[in-house]
């Protein structure tokens, strides 16, 4: 357990890292999960600002495992025990091609 708890202190906060890089962080969406590693588990919780829904759905098609919370939250989870580092920066990649798509 010890070393999934030190790999999800890594996974997470790349895959925070990757997603503020966005030029469209802070204007299509936001993360509202608290920085600090002690305050969350692995989940990111991103507020997209419009058509989130159909980000989702996008993220879906594209073969990312992620979920959706009314009316505009989408939540990704860089799970230790299954995801890579590799995955974490497709996800991103990903996410930032459905959102300039809408």
């Amino acid at each position: 357990m010890p070393a999934l708890r030190a790999k999800s202190e890594k996974l997470t906060p790349y895959l925070r890292y990757l997603l503020e890089r966005s030029p469209n962080f802070g204007k299509k969406f936001d993360i509202i999960t608290p920085r600090q590693l002690e305050a969350h588990g692995c989940q990111l919780s991103i507020v997209v600002h419009e058509n989130a829904k159909k980000v989702q759905d996008a993220l879906c098609a594209a073969g990312a495992t992620c979920d959706y919370r009314e009316p505009n939250v989408i939540r990704a989870a860089p799970t230790p025990l299954y995801n890579t580092f590799h995955e974490c920066w497709r996800f991103a990649r990903i996410f930032e091609s459905c959102l300039t798509a809408q």
